[in-house]
Order: C-alpha cells, then structure tokens, then sequence
C-alpha cells in the first residue's frame, strides 16, 4: 500500500482502519475547530463495554511542529474537553493499511490501560515506520525544543566528546565526555551539516564520532541528564 500523506486523507485512512478493526469512533467538526481532536474513541476492538473514560485523539505526520504541540497542549489543559488526551504522531512512511492501524489500535491501548501512563491526562505517542511506538511528555519535549535558547551563559564553554549512541528514527541520543553524568541530544540540537547527515545515514554508525558541543543545563522536566546544543564534528 502506498504510505501515509498528510492532511485529512492520513486521518480517515486510519479512522477507517480502526472502525473496520472493531473500534467505535466519532468524529465532528466541533471536535476538530475547538478541541484540536480528530475524533473521539469510544470503545477499542475487542470490548464488549465503551471505555471507562473519554477519549479524544489528535493525528498527525508532522513530528516536528512545535506550534501545533503547543496548542494542542493549551486547549487540553484550558478547556479539558476529555478526560484522556492524545497526540499520535505517525511516521509518514506508516502502511497503515499493512500492520499500521494495529500499531495505532495497541499504542491506544497502552495510552488508556498501562499503568505508567493511567494518570497522564495528555499524552503523545511516536508510531515508526517498523510499527515500534513510544510514549513522550508534550510538555516535556516543548520545553527540550526550547535547549538552544537556555542558560546563555554557559553557552559560551566549548566541550569536547563523543556519540555514545543515536536512535535514528526517534531523533535523539547520548554524548559521553571525560566527565559525569552523559548528556542528551536531540536532531535539533546539530549545527553541522556534514554531522547531520552522518546521524541520517543508516549505513553508517555514528558511535565514537568525536564532536565538540555546548551544555544547556537541564532542560527536560524530571530528566538527570543535561542537555547538549550546538553540536559539530571536532576537526583535527
């Protein structure tokens, strides 16, 4: 099947997806213009009973826009239209038509069900191309986004390291230097073009690669590890 677009075609192509599945959704335009929310999720496949709580879910391709995070975030805590809100970002490569919307049915699942995530009331979660999912903290990866702008002042203090480890299709990873603890980055934090392709090449490991980076301090809420920013390759 072709692969995901974005726009509307992406959200009825997975409603579609999941009311054949079994799941009974709605959705309508108030939900959309007023509550960011493209549909509302009464009742997973499976379920004899409707949810035990509201459920509304916002989708979109778009990993990357902030903006729409952000308001998303700010209608679900000003005018509380549900009492379980998501932002599921799907990979545009997604087939959803070949596993996808089973890995958007499961994700759903463990948004609602899973223990760690019952309290949340807003939640996002990633759905890779590989059909792998993983939950995030909107609040929290606003505020990390925000990392270049942080502590000024340390700004100016070059440090010299290394790529530990980088996760390429969630666009973040892990810098080790001569000191402790090791310092998080994600994709935005790189300034060096020839480094930002290194980190998209899936044929080449990135582990080791000497670098040098700035600190901004910590910038993701309940996170122990600093953030780094302004990264670029050490040259010799």
């Amino acid at each position: 099947m072709s692969p995901f677009v974005s726009g509307k075609d992406l959200e009825d192509r997975l409603k579609s997806r999941l009311e054949r599945i079994g799941c009974l959704i709605e959705s309508k335009e108030k939900y959309d213009h007023e509550f960011k929310l493209d549909f509302m999720l009464y009742r997973l496949a499976g379920f004899e009973k409707p949810m035990p709580i509201s459920v509304g879910v916002q989708v979109t391709t778009a990993a990357e826009d902030l903006d729409k995070q952000r308001e998303f975030l700010e209608v679900q805590r000003r005018l509380r239209p549900v009492q379980k809100s998501i932002y599921l970002i799907l990979d545009s490569q997604l087939d959803v038509e070949g596993g996808g919307e089973y890995a958007a049915f499961v994700a759903l699942g463990c948004c609602i069900f899973d223990r760690a995530n019952r309290e949340k009331r807003v939640i996002g979660v990633r759905i890779n191309r590989d059909f792998s999912f993983e939950m995030f903290d909107l609040d929290g990866n606003l505020r990390s986004a925000q990392a270049p702008r942080a502590d000024p002042e340390r700004q100016e203090v070059w440090v010299e390291g290394r790529v530990n480890y980088y996760k390429r299709l969630e666009k973040f990873g892990f810098i080790g230097w001569d000191g402790a603890p090791d310092f998080w980055f994600g994709r935005d934090n790189v300034q060096d073009s020839e480094l930002l392709g290194m980190l998209d090449d899936p044929e080449f490991s990135v582990s080791g690669t000497p670098i040098v980076f700035q600190s901004a301090g910590i910038t993701r809420g309940g996170e122990k590890r600093p953030t780094a920013i302004r990264i670029c390759l050490k040259k010799p």
